[in-house]
């Protein structure tokens, strides 16, 4: 069995989507060889797989050719490597199902789409009804209506992202790890901590990641000076470390006592499981979230945008003795090995191009 890749990016070194290339060295594991198309092709570690299991087809972001060109080259592989593979799988990207998806129909290829996002869009929409199967994570992670779609969990690598046990230290480590984006609202998270330090609670509460955009550094300029407000009192209890490889996200994750997470996508992001992962405990305002706390349903979640709730449960979380705290992240770290690991993920795959 033979598979087709169309992704983003390539780049072990990348921040944000440095997890890839894991998940393409455990598809080589399982497929007989693995073509893969991607945009941008970065810095790839060389050894970990033979060039005869897998081919890396870039359509050229890293040489800042034109759109017409991505499109052009996009057109040009799958022609010519179509006898290179029996399955398609799209990573997160519809507009590649709809420049492919007829192709693919006519030369009987086998579409697989993978997308966790809250965001619904025609393109998402048209490129459902195009795929053979659409993959997600949770139910709100795809929020279009089709027979198609189809929950099987996140693809986090649990051989990595492994159970940690913390040593306990009066002043609490609080994480959180992503882009730094308006739609992350670490308003909501910063505000909270002025309440929680008001409260007379000592911590140090780290953001792991920086801005991509334009717009998204002078966001982050804002939260600086959110930061610095007198009335606060945070002084240099928040601290901006940017963006960090994704292979060392760990050891920031196994330093921390808990995870703050506030984003407005609606999705089920991969750094909360990464963290729960680690026997993390997650507090999230993510709808998709709540899908995975199992029995800690009530606990761990808080409205979007309420920051005296966040406050309340940091508050409430900074009470429990460290070994109720390790046996919460057992527990969260069971239901990611259990439901959500990339082994299972590749299998499921695997099973979906076989059928």
């Amino acid at each position: 069995m033979k598979l087709l890749i169309v992704t983003q990016k390539i780049d072990r070194d990348d921040s944000d989507l440095g997890f890839f290339w894991c998940w393409v060295l455990h598809f080589a594991q399982s497929f007989e060889k693995v073509t893969v198309i991607c945009l941008e092709r970065g810095k790839s570690p060389a050894g970990e797989i033979s060039s005869e299991k897998v081919e890396i087809l870039s359509l050229g972001k890293e040489d800042g050719v034109s759109r017409a060109e991505y499109v052009r080259r996009f057109w040009k592989y799958i022609r010519e490597r179509r006898s290179d593979y029996d399955c398609v799988l799209v990573h997160m990207n519809p507009e590649y199902v709809l420049l492919g998806g007829l192709f693919w129909r006519w030369w009987g290829k086998k579409v697989i789409l993978w997308y966790t996002h809250g965001t619904v869009t025609m393109k998402l929409r048209i490129a459902v009804l195009l795929s053979s199967v659409t993959l997600t994570a949770t139910k709100k992670s795809c929020r279009v209506s089709s027979k198609k779609v189809r929950v099987v969990g996140h693809g986090i690598d649990t051989e990595y992202f492994k159970e940690w046990t913390r040593v306990p230290d009066k002043t609490m480590k609080l994480i959180t790890v992503g882009r730094v984006s308006p739609v992350k609202d670490f308003e909501t998270i910063i505000h909270a901590l002025g309440r929680v330090k008001e409260a007379g609670f000592q911590f140090v509460f780290t953001v792991v990641g920086g801005p991509v955009t334009t717009s998204d550094g002078v966001y982050l300029e804002k939260l600086r000076s959110l930061v610095g407000q007198t009335k606060l009192v945070l002084g240099k209890d928040v601290v901006f470390s940017g963006p960090v490889f994704h292979r060392d996200v760990l050891g920031y994750l196994n330093g921390a006592d808990l995870f703050l997470h506030a984003s407005r996508t609606g999705s089920l992001d991969k750094v909360v499981l990464e963290a729960m992962a680690t026997a993390l405990p997650v507090l999230s305002s993510s709808e998709a979230s709540k899908e995975v706390f199992g029995e800690h349903v009530e606990e761990l979640p808080f409205r979007e945008g309420d920051d005296e709730a966040l406050a309340k449960k940091i508050l409430a979380f900074s009470k429990k003795s460290q070994e109720e705290r390790n046996l919460l992240g057992f527990k969260l770290h069971t239901i990611v090995r259990r439901n959500h690991s990339l082994t299972h993920l590749v299998n499921k795959i695997r099973e979906l191009c076989a059928a």
